[in-house]
This record gives structure tokens, C-alpha cells and sequence, in this order.
């Protein structure tokens, strides 16, 4: 079913955008390319500074997935050296003030949410880097969740964050014992949220905005190397868990 949404089969495109601030090596991302629910990256962002962690991965991917960025946006107030942007046409890049109200991230979701209408498709968006630094580009990302203009999938320098669709069914694979797996609920819609095979489960998760912190799969499903199953029956939900798993749903 790749390459194609969960709920209405309308096709879809994956749109990559990479973001300053921590990152994790190319090499720790093999599984989430290998089992994305969507298809190979199809169109490549590149925000601000995020255009040199992206020229690595076009680096270390090469003959396998496409990096090149498309598309280069911000202010470029983190490059570490403008030469860079000189080796990209003119109409690759697009150049913002400073002084705004929109993180450099937000800009290149917009951007990609626009792109993707404009081919009439929806966007699968994975957000790569954006981890550490400042804390309030940081709070931004994880409240991007909440609104229309969200990644669906951000991978961080040793983690990953999945954005969990309503009544869609997940399963966590290749989980070591003591792997974390947490969730957040970042719109506050209580516990509805079904889980199997963790060391404990949704029943006796905490209320609130990190309903459960560190969790770890069961020893019976890592024996029988079985995943870990998750539903949710309310939108909002984020599963953290590390670079090492993946995730497939059915």
C-alpha cells in the first residue's frame, strides 16, 4: 500500500524536509527509508542551515534515494557559510527576513503542504533534524503537531517521532529490552489509546500531556520477537521511540 494514504487511498507524495539543529547520521536511518509507510522521498526541503546535513545525506544515499534538494528556504541566519547556496540556481532558493514570526521550519512546511496541493496530492512529510539547540525552535516543532501544517514523521538525533492517525492500527518492530518507547498526546484528548505488548499498557497509562514516559517492550514479545502493537482511537498522538525501530501499519 505504499505511496498511498491509510484513509482514502488519494495519492500521495513524500516530501523530506531538513532543518538546523541536531540531526541524526545518515547511516542510523537506513530502517525508516527501508520501511517508510510512504514511498522513497520524492521532494526534498531544505531549510536554512538543515541544506548541509540534506547535501550529506544526497552524499551517502547516492544511487539509492534522491537528497538533491528542490527546494531552499529561510534566512539563512545558521548557514555556517553562504558559498553554499552558490552552487544552486537562483530559483532553488528563496530568501526571507530575519525579523519574522515564522521559524524557518514552518516555512518549509507551509511550503511543502502548498507543493503537495499544487500536485493534488497529500503530503507524507518527514522532518529530519531540528533536535537540541534552542529550546523555543525546538517547543515549536513538537506544537507544530497540533496544527494543520505538521510533519508526520521527525527524526532526531537518536530518536524518532511518528505521528499516529486516528483508529489506524501500528506495529513496532525491532525493539531491544530496554528500548524507550514513550507517547505524548499533544491535543489533550485523554487515554484513547490502545496498546500490546509493553512492559505495561494503555490501561494504566498516566493522564496528561505524556500519558507514558519510557516504557519498554514485554519480555514475552521480545523473546517470541513479536511487535508491539498500538492503536489509537483519538487523533493527537505522538510515538517516540529510537532510530534502531520501525514502524508498519496495516
Amino acid at each position: 500500500m505504499k505511496n498511498y494514504t491509510l484513509q482514502n487511498k488519494q495519492k500521495s507524495i513524500h516530501i523530506v524536509i531538513f532543518t538546523g539543529g541536531l540531526y541524526p547520521k545518515p547511516e542510523l536511518t537506513e530502517n525508516f527509508w527501508k520501511h517508510c509507510v510512504a514511498s522513497a522521498p520524492e521532494y526534498v526541503i531544505a531549510a536554512d542551515s538543515g541544506v548541509e546535513p540534506c547535501l550529506e545525506y544526497k552524499k551517502y544515499f547516492a544511487g539509492k534515494y534522491d537528497f538533491s534538494p528542490c527546494m531552499i528556504l529561510g534566512d539563512f541566519d545558521s548557514l555556517s557559510s553562504p558559498e553554499i547556496l552558490s552552487a544552486f540556481k537562483k530559483e532553488t532558493v528563496k530568501t526571507f527576513e530575519r525579523d519574522k514570526d515564522f521559524t524557518d521550519t514552518e516555512l518549509a512546511l507551509r511550503f511543502a503542504y502548498q507543493k503537495a496541493a499544487e500536485k493534488k496530492r497529500k503530503p507524507f512529510i518527514t522532518l529530519v533534524g531540528g533536535d537540541g539547540g534552542r529550546l523555543d525552535h525546538l517547543l515549536y516543532i513538537v506544537n507544530s503537531f497540533r496544527l494543520k501544517f505538521h510533519p508526520d514523521a521527525w527524526l532526531c538525533a537518536t530518536q524518532q517521532v511518528a505521528f499516529l492517525r486516528k483508529n489506524t492500527e501500528y506495529f513496532l518492530h525491532n525493539l531491544e529490552l530496554m528500548d524507550n518507547v514513550s507517547f505524548v498526546n499533544v491535543l489533550g484528548k485523554g487515554r484513547r489509546i490502545c496498546t500490546k505488548g509493553l512492559k505495561w499498557e494503555s490501561r494504566l497509562f498516566a493522564k496528561g500531556f505524556v500519558p507514558s514516559i519510557s516504557n519498554r517492550i514485554s519480555e514475552e514479545k521480545f523473546t517470541k520477537k513479536e511487535p508491539v502493537f498500538i492503536k489509537p482511537n483519538a487523533l493527537g498522538f505522538l510515538a517516540i521511540f529510537p532510530l534502531s525501530s520501525y514502524m508498519l501499519n496495516s
